[in-house]
């Protein structure tokens, strides 16, 4: 906690963020009703702020939206680090609402009793699954820019649930910069630079290694077309004995080539791909081998 603390994750944050303290008011998302009265019950650690949230959107049916809003908070902070709490804090918050429920039994009758129940068992028992570890895999994907990568790893990354990093924003990360911003780098100069690479590459494996050892399924975005790349993450996942699949994405050239340009025009994404970053590893990638084929699930996209 100390660590947390000098690192600055551990702030005076609002302290009851759940689903009713959330409003949707002129296109803006509202918080309010923070916990004013007691300091100490709002400067908490941020992965006990952002538990709520999540447990609050799984115990009303919303897991895509938990996973969605996990994802999101966690690409833009970074702190990876934090997810060995996450799990911890979503039971700790858990227990605290069916204990607040719990104590509401006894405060009402007929049908508002009997709704405290409910919501006293069906919290506890999110809390008990909370406990448990999802089945852990390691899933890499394998496909040019524009084949389709991020879209269909956030529609898995919702469901089933899994954590997600993209190497557009980790590589940028590790540059100083956020993640929609342009490094104007050349192709295969600065940022994308053989060496940035391998930095970047390296930096998506100890990521990755650290979310499966707290207990979390990873789904990694990255074009992954050279064979060394490939290799590192699967070793990663085979030394915690943990299920590796490659997510393959054969995309048509003139497919990618128009995507590429509508995703540029937009200006809403990571990735600074270009037609000339797409011949480049057009001309470089080298494909998955026959040793490979095990892992290959196909994507239609």
């Amino acid at each position: 906690m100390a660590a947390r603390k000098r690192d600055g994750f551990v702030r005076e944050c609002h302290g009851d963020l759940h689903l009713g303290n959330l409003a949707w008011v002129d296109d803006q998302l509202l918080v309010f009703d923070c916990i004013e009265f007691n300091p100490e019950m709002r400067w908490i650690d941020i992965q006990s702020e952002v538990a709520f949230c999540y447990m609050d959107l799984l115990q009303r049916g919303h897991a895509d939206w938990a996973w969605l809003f996990l994802n999101r908070w966690l690409e833009a902070t970074g702190d990876y680090a934090g997810l060995v709490l996450l799990r911890y804090y979503a039971v700790y918050r858990a227990l605290v609402r069916a204990k607040v429920a719990a104590i509401r039994t006894a405060q009402t009758s007929g049908q508002e009793r009997a709704a405290a129940l409910v919501e006293v068992r069906t919290l506890l028992c999110l809390a008990n699954t909370l406990t448990h570890a999802q089945p852990m895999l390691l899933d890499i994907t394998h496909g040019l820019s524009g084949s389709g990568k991020t879209t269909v790893t956030q529609k898995r990354m919702q469901t089933p649930g899994a954590i997600r990093l993209r190497s557009d924003v980790e590589r940028k990360r590790l540059a100083g910069l956020d993640a929609l911003a342009k490094s104007g780098s050349g192709v295969g100069r600065d940022l994308y630079a053989a060496d940035a690479t391998r930095r970047t590459y390296a930096h998506l494996a100890r990521l990755a290694g650290e979310i499966l050892d707290a207990g979390w399924p990873v789904i990694v975005d990255a074009t992954f077309t050279a064979r060394w790349q490939r290799d590192l993450l699967r070793e990663v996942a085979h030394t915690r004995n943990v299920e590796f699949r490659i997510l393959d994405f054969p995309v048509p050239v003139a497919t990618l080539r128009e995507r590429i340009v509508q995703r540029s025009r937009a200006g809403n994404d990571a990735s600074e791909a270009d037609l000339a970053v797409l011949q480049h590893q057009l001309d470089n990638e080298e494909p998955l081998d026959s040793d490979e084929q095990a892992d290959i699930v196909r994507i239609d996209a």
